[in-house]
């Protein structure tokens, strides 16, 4: 999220992205970890309480078990990643604000 410049032998610091964007993004990537925590517990919940009981009373199939575990493991394995990842750089990025002389986007 920052590139470095050097021309006559200065280097200089520029943000890829307006701060109004970098930090849309690390809020949005906090949201998402939020979000995907949540919903690994909502399915651990699941799993453990109402699985049992969906299965004798409503027919709940094997298949679509498996079906629904598989598209909440997938949901959890690509988005907690790439937004702790994307949230981390935005983190970063805004932080060194303070200790370098970062200019905006150009």
């Amino acid at each position: 999220m920052i590139e470095q410049k050097i021309e006559n032998d200065k280097a200089e610091l520029f943000y890829k992205y307006s701060i109004k964007t970098i930090k849309q993004i690390e809020k949005y990537n906090i949201w998402i970890c939020i979000s995907v925590a949540i919903l690994y517990i909502f399915a651990i919940l699941f799993e453990m309480i109402f699985l049992n009981i969906i299965i004798e009373n409503h027919g709940f199939d094997e298949n679509l078990y498996r079906n629904f575990r598989t598209m909440i493991l997938a949901i959890l394995l690509i988005f907690l990643p790439i937004s702790a990842l994307l949230g981390s750089k935005a983190s970063t990025a805004l932080g060194l604000k303070n200790v370098f002389d970062i200019k905006d986007q150009q």
